[in-house]
């Protein structure tokens, strides 16, 4: 009896190793700072189930199944929310790949990208989708990394076509066109995926200058200089002091869109620390200058960004 009573005494202490809580930040990493997700891994028959939740929200942000206990091979169900409690992404995995069929939404429910999958492949048609509804892309794939995909502009006129392999590379030639409809690009790929040949034009079918043509991510005027300048001059670093926030590490990140003439839009945090600290880099947000604009074939276009600022509360 003695023997079979210090095996359940064991018992428990072994199923408790198998679960474990951590805080992870906004990138989805383990940290030992304010965390944006609690994270609850925990071993269930053969496989690996984690629960992450928002913080403070305390809603569900995602949940999936994994092979390892670190969770790197993906197996099973995952499912994911926005902070709104909107579902982000729903799909399935087999062994790390994407199987089935995946859909993406955006924070006000609509379906922005729906994709069959093989194996980690894209097989049969998919379509992605605006925020308003419009088509943006039409994809047709093999199923062995091999298709086709036609991007579309928002009023609904081809924006680019071409071939693709190996899922991601694309191949032969592509043309991009302006909004007229006139050709605004034309590459072509070797067999690796580089490019190894390009020309531009601009709206009424004149050739630019190949330097002209080179893509360009938007960025702060002044550079990294002039950013931090602006940071300095606008961003009051005592915030989360001033509200009282306890001690810690805090890394608000915001994202916005750079417009084609260089204005922001969009503007909205990705964290909810509290404490006015999302509230004052919004503010210094909307007083941003105008930034220099992407550029992609010698087109100005719209910039997707996200920005990180880190207050820091210390009582020593």
């Amino acid at each position: 009896m003695r023997y079979i009573f210090s095996l359940l005494l064991f018992l428990p202490f072994n199923l408790f190793a198998q679960t474990r809580e951590e805080g992870f930040d906004i990138n989805f990493k383990p940290t030992p700072h304010t965390p944006r997700y609690w994270v609850i891994t925990e071993k269930k028959d053969s496989l690996w189930h984690r629960m992450a939740y928002f913080v403070p929200e305390r809603t569900m942000a995602r949940e999936a199944w994994y092979r390892d206990d670190s969770c790197k091979i993906a197996h099973g169900t995952y499912t994911s929310f926005h902070d709104n409690k909107i579902l982000s992404a729903k799909g399935n995995y087999v062994d790390g790949k994407k199987d089935g069929l995946w859909l993406t939404v955006n924070p006000k429910g609509f379906v922005t990208d729906s994709s069959n999958y093989r194996m980690g492949h894209r097989i049969g048609v998919s379509m992605a989708w605006y925020d308003d509804g419009m088509l943006s892309d039409s994809l047709n794939y093999d199923g062995a990394g091999n298709g086709s995909e036609i991007s579309y502009h928002e009023d609904g006129r081809v924006a680019s076509a071409g071939y693709v392999k190996q899922d991601t590379l694309h191949r032969g030639r592509w043309r991009y066109y302006h909004t007229n409809g006139e050709v605004k690009a034309m590459e072509t790929y070797d067999d690796a995926g580089n490019v190894s040949d390009w020309s531009c034009f601009d709206e009424k079918g004149n050739k630019i200058d190949t330097a002209a043509c080179r893509p360009r991510d938007a960025d702060f005027p002044g550079g990294e200089g002039g950013w931090r300048r602006f940071l300095e001059k606008n961003l009051d670093p005592r915030t989360p002091i001033n509200n009282k926030a306890p001690d810690g590490h805090y890394q608000v990140m915001v994202q916005f869109i750079v417009e084609r003439d260089g204005s922001l839009s969009d503007i909205h945090a990705l964290t909810k620390f509290g404490f006015g600290m999302e509230a004052e880099v919004l503010r210094m947000m909307k007083k941003s200058p105008k930034w220099v604009p992407a550029l992609l074939y010698g087109v100005p276009v719209k910039a997707y960004r996200k920005q990180p600022i880190t207050f820091v509360v210390s009582s020593s």
